[in-house]
């Protein structure tokens, strides 16, 4: 029987399996991040990080503003 092993809410098991196959496959663990910036008034910068690409794949669980 297998026992769950967590240290402060992390799956030990699961961390050290998500890098064991992230050093056999590198390319899965790039992520493009896309930001749009505006500035307001010229002195106040709002930027949203909303699109991005992980794993060579387009980020689509999160809705567009």
């Amino acid at each position: 029987m297998a026992v769950e092993r967590m240290v402060n809410g992390i799956d030990l098991e699961r961390l050290v399996d998500t890098r064991k196959a992230l050093k056999d496959n590198p390319e899965a663990a790039q992520v493009v991040f896309r930001a749009k910036n505006r500035w307001d008034e010229g002195t106040h910068c709002c930027t949203t990080v909303q699109d991005f690409t992980i794993a060579g794949k387009e980020d689509k669980s999160r809705p567009k503003p």
